[in-house]
């Protein structure tokens, strides 16, 4: 009690009657204003000398003035020094250091810097005069007829407005909110949306570019049709790049991960790729945008874990492996190692991938790395395969359960795997190897996705295509040969030099494109 007193609201313009309704319950409401280029705040209120309706005042160290427009323009130590694009680094600020925000604000006499709105929803009439969007806005929304309104034009402003339930003369409504406009400000053209409520976006800001198109086609007695690219459909349309879609979905793995991005551009809302799984239809996908589940179909649970790549396991997994991995291998089998002597200069991080042959594959690819390369290493598993040993079935007897878990953690802590699942939440276990190789470490991947069954290298997934060009590694390709003669004799010992591991030189994909660079990455492998 007595301890919650005050927000910190940041982010977006806070609506001035929501900070109205907060402050008459005494709760202190503290706007701020800054952006990802500012690293930090540029302005922020201070709790008890409050400019209300403001975004603070300017804090020690910046530098903020007014254009001719009315643009917000910042300086200081705190800015951004570049962007780092495809063609190179690209200067964030301008002339003398000004970062242009493409925000519109006002300074009182007291310092306090007030939001106006986005320069580019600014409405210029033919007289040069200025219409700020947000102050049009706030007039309409003031009125109980109306729910909400967006305004949008570029010469004269035209309103959409969202009918209260209770509304019955609008026009009257539109009237009032003009009595408290200049004159050049004031609302001649206004449409009632024709939907229940405005498209939005994942924070419940209305899609201003869309509604400005259903305007124009509305005004233009075009009211049945509806802006290109303004539905679900056009987005999974994108993905499958002109394949047919119906009703029922049938996604491969690398279009899920490449949906679940489309859709977070696009509403701005986290998609969970484990539950786009097991989304069948458009409409279950609608549901997920909207957050709820696709179905009664829980995402799956993979395991991602990274106590192992801490001390004291990074130290016992390089004795282990030195002590029992590496004279197993030499026993079984002391392969062949053919390695260009480019690895031996590889420093960083790299992708390493090879053909799956047998469940200890990765024993003979650690028996035939650079030292300095095998003691960095993260080996992609399968995730369902992990899973299972992390969470057995909870009918299981408590003596097989601990089995199970005991061989996770043996074989996190002395292979230091992690979940490559084969259904879903592929950008988890994406994003999780970017983390490890963030850290400096390799990563090892079986891009078949399962063990041969002829000998023959079977066709790589595609989302290893999609791993390599996220990660920007060098990649090393590996090829093991002599071990499916070895699995069908089942025999548990070769002749020394009968089975040979090839490594080839690192190198970077040169397609963009992930289903190119993954026909490129096979094609490496089965070359060596």
């Amino acid at each position: 009690g007595w301890k919650f007193w005050a927000f910190i609201c940041g982010g977006a313009s806070l609506d001035a009657d929501l900070e109205e309704f907060w402050r008459q319950l005494g709760y202190i409401v503290i706007q701020g204003y800054g952006m990802t280029e500012s690293t930090s705040l540029i302005s922020v209120n201070h709790p008890f000398k409050m400019g209300r309706r403001s975004i603070g005042k300017v804090l020690p160290g910046r530098d903020v003035k007014l254009d001719a427009s009315g643009e917000i323009l910042a300086r200081g130590d705190n800015i951004s020094q570049a962007y780092w694009t495809a063609s190179g680094l690209q200067a964030v600020a301008g002339e003398e250091g000004w970062l242009r925000t493409g925000d519109l604000g006002e300074l009182d006499p007291e310092g306090n810097l007030y939001f106006k709105g986005r320069s580019k929803r600014t409405i210029v009439t033919r007289e040069g005069l200025n219409i700020y969007p947000e102050d049009l806005e706030r007039a309409l929304k003031s009125q109980r007829e109306i729910r909400d309104a967006v305004v949008v034009g570029t010469e004269t402003p035209v309103a959409a407005i969202l009918r209260s339930a209770d509304a019955s003369d609008l026009n009257s409504a539109v009237e009032r909110a003009n009595a408290s406009l200049a004159d050049f400000q004031r609302i001649r053209q206004w449409i009632v949306w024709p939907d229940e409520d405005f498209p939005r976006t994942g924070t419940h800001k209305p899609q201003i570019g869309l509604i400005a198109q259903r305007v124009t086609l509305e005004l233009a007695g075009e009211r049945n049709e509806k802006p290109e690219g303004s539905s679900l459909s056009s987005v999974i349309q994108q993905v499958l790049r002109g394949r047919r879609a119906g009703s029922a979905l049938d996604l491969s793995s690398l279009d899920r991960v490449e949906l679940a991005a489309a859709l977070e551009d696009r509403y701005l809302v986290p998609i969970d790729d484990a539950a786009l799984a097991h989304a069948k239809s458009i409409e279950e996908i609608e549901a997920l945008v909207r957050g709820a589940p696709p179905s009664e179909t829980q995402a799956a649970k993979y395991p991602y874990p990274e106590w192992q790549m801490r001390a004291p396991w990074t130290w016992l997994r390089a004795f282990a492996q030195s002590l029992f991995v590496r004279p197993a291998v030499a026993i079984m089998a002391r392969p062949r190692t053919i390695r260009p002597p480019e690895l031996e200069d590889l420093r960083g991080p790299a992708l390493l991938i090879a053909n799956h042959v047998t469940y200890i594959d990765i024993g003979f690819i650690f028996f035939a790395l650079p030292k300095h390369v095998r003691r960095g290493t993260v080996v992609g598993m399968s995730g369902e395969m992990l899973r299972a040993m992390r969470y057995p079935p909870r009918d299981w007897n408590p003596l097989r359960r601990w089995y199970q878990q005991l061989r996770y953690f043996l074989v996190v802590a002395l292979f230091n795997v992690q979940s490559l699942p084969q259904q879903s939440d592929f950008r988890r276990s994406f994003e999780s190897f970017g983390r490890a190789a963030d850290r400096g470490y390799s990563i090892v991947i079986f891009p078949e996705g399962k063990r041969t069954q002829t000998g023959e290298i079977a066709p790589f997934q595609s989302g290893i295509g999609l791993l390599a060009t996220r990660l920007g590694l060098p990649v090393v390709p590996i090829r093991l040969d002599g071990l499916f003669a070895l699995k069908q004799k089942r025999n548990r010992f070769a002749r020394p030099g009968s089975v040979v591991v090839r490594l080839g030189k690192p190198w970077y994909p040169r397609s963009a494109d992930p289903e190119q660079a993954t026909r490129d990455l096979e094609q490496q492998v089965r070359d060596l």
